[in-house]
């Protein structure tokens, strides 16, 4: 794999974004793969994405404030840019490297995510 020589800065999901996403959800291959729902109408990848990017927060929230959990941690293939993209909009910290794995025939590694109750009560209160 080639490591970039500058960092890589990865921007947070916008509403132009929603097209791409719920075309990727028609492809039945890429869903198997990515573990997306198979067979979707495209209405309902839209509105998936859409509530994604306008409010991705609600199962952090869920997470933190119902379940009453101290940590939520989460892990993407370096390979799924969509993924990992996703989890850096929620603000969440890159914890580590993970197992390796094949990705649509590439192999990847698990990059792994947390983010703390802590963390989040700071950046939900500005």
């Amino acid at each position: 794999m080639n490591t970039p020589s500058t960092p890589v800065f990865l921007r947070p999901l916008a509403l132009p974004d929603v097209e791409i996403y719920a075309f990727w959800g028609l492809d039945r291959r890429f869903c198997e793969h990515a573990g997306w729902t198979v067979d979707k109408p495209l209405p309902a990848h839209e509105a998936h994405w859409r509530s994604l990017i306008t409010d991705p927060k609600p199962g952090l929230e869920h997470g933190f404030n119902h379940l009453g959990l101290d940590e939520l941690r989460a892990e993407a293939m370096d390979a799924n840019h969509a993924s990992v993209r996703i989890l850096t909009s929620l603000a969440m910290t890159e914890t580590g490297k993970g197992t390796e794995e094949a990705f649509l025939g590439t192999t990847s590694f698990y990059r792994q995510f947390s983010v703390t109750k802590a963390e989040w009560d700071r950046r939900t209160a500005s």
